[in-house]
């Protein structure tokens, strides 16, 4: 998660937003590790149930991101040419993805060094711990975990 988040952070986190099911996109969660059920991950939560996302492939260093295809229409908001250039382009080289009912899809903020949902897919909302609210130690660092 860096640079938002480094080894040795302490987070503040909470839990009843994962209880409730009241996870969104940008929030950033942990949760059991997929692929490795003793860790413990810290992601973003990059896209929702139903949402449509162009997923970025692991090992594709040239633009590894993903689109969330699903946020840009929500806006209401008419998209530049430049984004709607950048969609048909992944288009043609991502994955076309649905999420499904009861998951997301998490990735993290170090697209090229992080192993998240290009790798195990859309995680079962299930696997949630808690959702983190803010940064407070270091203390010189201390940050409130906005979207």
């Amino acid at each position: 998660m860096e640079p938002t988040i480094y080894s040795g952070d302490v987070l503040l986190t909470e839990r009843i937003s994962c209880r409730r099911n009241r996870i969104d996109r940008g929030d950033v969660i942990t949760a059991i590790s997929p692929n490795q059920p003793s860790k413990i991950i810290c992601k973003r939560v990059f896209a929702i149930s139903g949402d449509r996302i162009l997923a970025g492939m692991p090992g594709d260093h040239k633009d590894s991101s993903s689109v969330n295809v699903s946020a840009l229409t929500d806006r209401n908001v008419a998209l530049s040419q430049a984004e709607l250039d950048k969609i048909e382009y992944l288009k043609t080289r991502r994955k076309r993805i649905i999420i499904p009912r009861g998951h997301v899809w998490l990735e993290g903020d170090n697209k090229d060094n992080s192993a998240d949902s290009r790798y195990y897919g859309a995680i079962p909302q299930g696997l949630i711990k808690s959702r983190a609210v803010a940064r407070v130690w270091p203390l010189s660092e201390i940050t409130i975990l906005s979207q």
